[in-house]
């Protein structure tokens, strides 16, 4: 009797104990299997592989006699070894015949120099249950010493180089096989690929080893529920899905579900996501890909992509998934990876295969622990959101998205350079764009910075204003415990702030070595928008920009924009014939704060059709060749006691503020009455000290006659206009009237209870 004949008597002769369920009429019956009626131990030693092989014959002749049949089969507590290697050109995954009108599909997968044979394979099967008694108690663990890889298959050791032949390669299969099936589910059972104790060859395919050695592969089925599985320590990927899908737009979901599952320490993938339309996730784990340590070679053995999760469409698309509570933590490339080369035709970034792809309350997690890219996510392809989550480590690119639908998109997620486990966060940046988003969008996050820069957008080119990335009402937290490691300066290279930015030190912040922030081609603040610059000992410069706060439209609806202390705004340009642009629109302000400093320097031009204002102890530098137009009802506003001279925070630069401001020029309007301060302004306000701490005197204005009534025991002492100069007075009882001034910013020194005050007003008739 040949050996073949022996496997399938074996297969066959478990069947007669399999015990047939008859539910009520309504339903269709029911086929209970376990797997220990097929010959399995479980007891960790013994060699299950052959039971698993009947099961999977079994639960097939079942199908191909009754496709509506439902089975369920059973594979209690216990460790059960599995793994063969078939020579080439031998039969793999073989079973008899049903009869000589259905014969079984046998594989033909079979001239690798070793074929791996899958331990449960199930074709055309609908209505199938494998269950465990749960992932710590049931567990299928492949043999030690399986080859994978390249091999000389006359000495049986690894080849001396890569290779790429058939007759070189040693595969090992996948543990479950699902292809062409509907209604699957797996559950509560644990699969170890043991890659750990594998003989490792050379490499095979185009990097790393690309061969199958994976924990779960479905194709072209619908409706699998997998739920408290974990698939780790396999040399390929953790679970695989390849559904061959139509037109993304088309309604249809094929009813695709992972839960509470676990994917980690695999060689390739946690999750391959070659093509699917209708897929949610949630609860489950795609960590530390490419880190398990081989015993014998004592080395790891990743291989490309080497992501927690690949959305990779191949000859599909992937469509409307759903990630909800997963983990993507310490991954050798990605935690989450969707890249497109661009290197072939046929796969440009003007081929859309992906659409709706979300990720809500996830943890993305780039570690830098050992070799490998180590970033938190890379991704080009369309159609990515990412909503309530924490990204540490390095987020690159994003899409050419066409529209806002197919645009990467962030929502109240939390960017953060964090260690995990004392390593140190992936990436130079939390944000690279590195010239490939479009329309990016990021809305209520925060970027926290801990040891790198916040932010490098590189602008795509070539360059188009409507296309830049969008942060809106988000928050840039400065928490340095140390100087940051990237000598590199956060870029923001064509960039619009919306809503409410907020550039902020982090209460625990100890380290303040200076920051750079660099502003190029475009930066916008949109009407109705406020950025507040107050993170310290930051360095904003502006160059060869357009740079706009608020709209060129008539307008009630404030926007601002503020430098706090101990920051600075360097604004230039280096091209006379393209000179940077500074537009303050009407009922917009640019406000210097105390201690904050504004350097205008050459190649610029400002338009003040809103406010620009300098409080008292801030430093103020605008080049003499700069030139300034004053539109409509612009103003500038500079304090009595602002400082004209060169802040310690722009000193690396090689010039030399001058006292000589630029004249004003009303822009085309003869009425408006403006104009620059034509020289460094000097303060009376010296002696006493100024003290703005201490019990202030309150002001009683009244808005019909003008007049400013203060408490019993103030005494005024002077009166400023925006340009420092005192103005007089008309003094009435308890007080004094501005009546007679014309509209405008003004400054008041008052004595009281022998603490001199300054206050300022703005006078609006």
């Amino acid at each position: 009797m040949t050996n073949l004949s022996k496997r399938i008597r074996a297969f066959y002769a478990p069947l007669l104990l399999i015990s047939l369920l008859q539910a009520t009429s309504s339903f269709a019956q029911i086929t209970a299997l376990n797997i220990k009626d097929f010959g399995a131990v479980g007891d960790g030693v013994h060699d299950d592989h052959d039971a698993f092989q009947a099961a999977s014959c079994s639960i097939n002749s079942i199908y191909i006699q009754d496709p509506s049949a439902k089975v369920k089969l059973y594979i209690p507590e216990g460790t059960y070894i599995v793994g063969r290697q078939i020579p080439k050109d031998a039969c793999v995954n073989c079973c008899a015949p049903v009869n000589s009108q259905t014969p079984y599909p046998w594989s033909n997968d079979n001239n690798y120099y070793l074929n791996g044979e899958d331990v449960l394979r199930l074709i055309r099967c609908y209505n199938v249950e494998i269950v465990g008694d749960g992932t710590d108690k049931t567990l299928i663990r492949y043999k030690d010493g399986l080859k994978y890889g390249s091999f000389d298959p006359l000495t049986g050791q690894p080849s001396a180089n890569k290779e790429d032949s058939r007759d070189n390669a040693a595969t090992v299969g996948a543990c479950i096989k699902i292809d062409r099936s509907e209604n699957i589910t797996i559950r509560d059972l644990s699969l170890n690929g043991n890659v750990t104790h594998a003989q490792i060859g050379n490499r095979w395919g185009d990097d790393g080893i690309q061969l199958q050695y994976t924990g779960i592969i479905v194709t072209e089925t619908s409706r699998v529920n997998i739920d408290n599985v974990s698939a780790d320590y396999f040399g390929q990927d953790g679970v695989c899905i390849r559904n061959i899908t139509g037109n993304m737009d088309m309604i249809h979901d094929e009813e695709m579900r992972i839960s509470n599952s676990s994917f980690n320490y695999n060689v390739r993938q946690g999750f391959s996501l070659l093509g699917v339309n209708g897929l949610t996730v949630l609860n489950s784990k795609f960590n530390h890909t490419g880190r398990a340590i081989n015993t014998i070679s004592n080395t790891t053995v990743p291989s490309n992509p080497g992501c927690g999760v690949d959305v990779e469409p191949e000859d599909s698309n992937v469509a409307n998934v759903k990630f909800a509570q997963c983990e993507f933590i310490d991954n050798y490339a990605f935690g989450v990876g969707s890249m497109r080369p661009l290197t072939n035709p046929n796969l440009s970034d003007t081929f859309i295969t992906t659409k709706n792809i979300l990720f809500s309350n996830c943890t993305l997690w780039g570690v830098k622990s050992g070799t490998g890219t180590q970033l938190a996510a890379s991704v080009t392809q369309r159609g990515f959101r990412f909503e309530y989550c924490n990204i540490y480590g390095q987020f690159t690119h994003g899409s050419l998205a066409d529209n806002a639908n197919d645009a990467t998109a962030f929502y109240a997620c939390t960017f953060e350079d964090k260690r995990y486990n004392g390593q140190p966060a992936g990436g130079d940046f939390l944000v690279n764009t590195d010239g490939r988003a479009q329309r990016m969008r990021f809305e209520l996050c925060s970027f926290i910075s801990n040891e790198r820069q916040h932010i490098w957008d590189e602008a795509h080119s070539p360059y188009d204003p409507e296309l830049v990335p969008v942060f809106s009402s988000c928050t840039f937290i400065n928490n340095n415990q140390i100087a940051p490691i990237s000598s590199t300066h956060n870029l923001f290279n064509g960039v619009k702030f919306e809503g409410n930015i907020g550039d902020i030190d982090s209460p625990s912040r100890s380290n303040f070595a200076r920051t750079e922030r660099a502003y190029g081609k475009r930066l916008i603040v949109p009407t109705g928008s406020f950025v507040k610059l107050f993170s310290s000992n930051v360095k904003h410069k502006v160059w060869d920009a357009n740079f706009t706060i608020g709209g060129s439209v008539p307008t009630t609806i404030v926007t601002g924009l503020e430098i706090g202390s101990t920051n600075a705004m360097y604004i230039t340009g280096t091209k006379p014939a393209d000179p940077t642009h500074l537009y303050i629109g009407e009922n917009a302000y640019f406000l210097v704060k105390q201690g904050g400093a504004l350097a205008i320097r050459p190649n610029t031009v400002i338009d003040i059709a809103g406010t620009l204002v300098v409080e008292d102890g801030a430093y103020i530098c605008i080049d003499p060749s700069v030139q300034i137009n004053v539109i409509g009802n612009g103003k500038i506003y500079i304090a009595p006691t602002a400082i004209i001279g060169q802040s310690a925070m722009l000193d690396e630069f090689d010039y030399k503020c001058t006292n000589t401001f630029p004249v004003c020029v009303a822009g085309g309007n003869p009425n408006v009455v403006s104009s620059c301060p034509q020289s460094k302004l000097s303060s009376p306000l010296t002696t006493p000290s100024l003290n703005n701490t201490v019990t202030y005197s309150k002001a009683y204005p009244s808005p019909t006659t003008g007049k400013i009534h203060f408490d019993k025991g103030t005494e005024l002492i002077a009166v400023y206009d925006a340009k420092g100069q005192a103005v007089n007075v008309h003094t009435v009882a308890d007080g004094f009237s501005l009546q007679h001034l014309p509209n405008g910013l003004y400054t008041l020194r008052l004595l009281y209870n022998n603490k001199y005050i300054t206050q300022r007003i703005v006078l609006e008739k």
